[in-house]
Formats: C-alpha cells, sequence, structure tokens
C-alpha cells in the first residue's frame, strides 16, 4: 500500500517540476518585458526561452491526463464507473486543450477558443459529480456560497469587460459556479474532499487569469493562477480516483 502511495507520487513530482520551471521561465521573461530591453543574449537562448514555457506547460497539462488515466478504473471491470470515469477523463482532456490554446499570449482567437474549452472541461466535470451522491440540503447551500462569490467576482470584473466579453464572461462564471457548487457537494456528503477542494481551487484559478486578461497582466497571476490550476486538476483527478476505489 505504501510503495502503492509512492508510486502515484511520481507523475505529482513531475508536474510541479515541469510548473517550477514554467513560472522561473515566466518569471524570467516578464523580467525582460518590463525592462523593454534589447537582450544581448545569442539568439539559441533566446529562442528557448520563448519556447520553453509552452513545451513545460504542454509537459504538466500531459501529466495529470496521464496520471488519471493509468490509476483509474479504466483498466478494470466497474461498469458503474465507466460514465463517471469518461466524464472525468474528458474534463482533464479539454483542460489540456484550454491549456495549448492559451499558450499564444498575444491571440484573441485562440483565447476564445480556450475559454470554450474550458468552460466545456467544467461542463464535464458537473456531469461526473452529478453521477454521484449528494444531499439536496448541501447543494443549496453551496450553490447560494457560490452565487454570492460569483456574484461578487462579475461586479470586479464588469468595469474592464468590453464587446462580446460582456456576455462571455457571465455564462462562463455560470458554469464555474455550477461545477463548484456541485463539487462541494458532492466532496461533503461522500466525504471525499480532493473534489470538492480541487473545483474551488480550479475556479480561483480563473479569477488570476481573468484578472491577467482584463485588469492587470502581470507575472504574480501567472504564478497564483498556475500553482492554484495544477493542482486543483491534480486534486479533482485524485479525489475521482478515490470515490471510485473506495
Amino acid at each position: 500500500m505504501v510503495r502503492g502511495i509512492y508510486n502515484m507520487l511520481v507523475i505529482p513530482l513531475f508536474l510541479t517540476v515541469c510548473v517550477s520551471f514554467l513560472l522561473f521561465f515566466e518569471y524570467t521573461l516578464s523580467g525582460k518585458q518590463q525592462a523593454k530591453k534589447q537582450t544581448t543574449a545569442p539568439q539559441l537562448t533566446n529562442s528557448i526561452l520563448k519556447y520553453l514555457p509552452g513545451f513545460l506547460k504542454i509537459a504538466a497539462s500531459c501529466s495529470f491526463v496521464f496520471f488519471f488515466y493509468y490509476y483509474s478504473q479504466f483498466k478494470t471491470t466497474f461498469d458503474s464507473f465507466i460514465i463517471f470515469n469518461s466524464f472525468i477523463l474528458m474534463g482533464l482532456i479539454l483542460s489540456l486543450s484550454g491549456d495549448l490554446l492559451l499558450i499564444p499570449k498575444s491571440n484573441n482567437r485562440y483565447f476564445l477558443v480556450g475559454i470554450g474549452a474550458f468552460a466545456l472541461a467544467h461542463v464535464a466535470y458537473s456531469s461526473a459529480f452529478v453521477l454521484l451522491s449528494f444531499s439536496l440540503q448541501t447543494l443549496l447551500i453551496s450553490s447560494a456560497i457560490t452565487l454570492v462569490a460569483g456574484t461578487m467576482i462579475y461586479l470586479w470584473l464588469k468595469p474592464y469587460l468590453h464587446s462580446k466579453y460582456q456576455i462571455i464572461v457571465p455564462v462562463y462564471l455560470c458554469i464555474i459556479m455550477i461545477m463548484v457548487a456541485l463539487g462541494s457537494s458532492v466532496a461533503f456528503h461522500n466525504q471525499q474532499y480532493w473534489i470538492g477542494f480541487g473545483s474551488i481551487l480550479f475556479a480561483i484559478s480563473d479569477i488570476f487569469v481573468a484578472r491577467n486578461r482584463f485588469i492587470k497582466p502581470e507575472f504574480m497571476n501567472r504564478l497564483i493562477g498556475l500553482t492554484l490550476y495544477y493542482t486543483a486538476q491534480i486534486m479533482i483527478a485524485y479525489g475521482a480516483i478515490m470515490i471510485v476505489h473506495y
């Protein structure tokens, strides 16, 4: 059992290393942009600094997809969990797709499609959570809390939203709130808190994406947002594995 737990730590450890180096290179690049100086480094070094963060992000995102697929019950005959596992895997793959689409930071079209991918990821997670048992009372309480939090976030972002984002952002917020409410309800009812906290951290990470996009782009948004995001994905994946196994 102990050996199995240590084996499960290998992929999250790899993800942590990838994210750590990703943030390091993001910080290096943000420092160069703020200084607004022409670099004197060789062209090869500049190319590495430019493209390596994207490769690290892909590696980190692929790792949480592989983590769930490898340790989930896809290799067993527990048919009752096939649909649940499929929705969780779908959510992880859609999140990976969103990560890929957000790599080009200055491309507005990719950003919009990336938002769509993450919205579908939240829908996939919500669909998985609905398949699990939860109490109506817990759902009502978590829904009320997420509604208040979501409304406050929208009012905070509203002055900075223009054009199509005045519609896209509120719709996206509603999708997130549904996912968080369901995830929290399932977590507390089944005493599997990984999914609940993972859902909440996923939502919080999106706040920093929005702040970076609409309010103030800075490295701190990336530092906090990416850390919370990858932690959330591993927590959701691990929580889903624990629900299936136990």
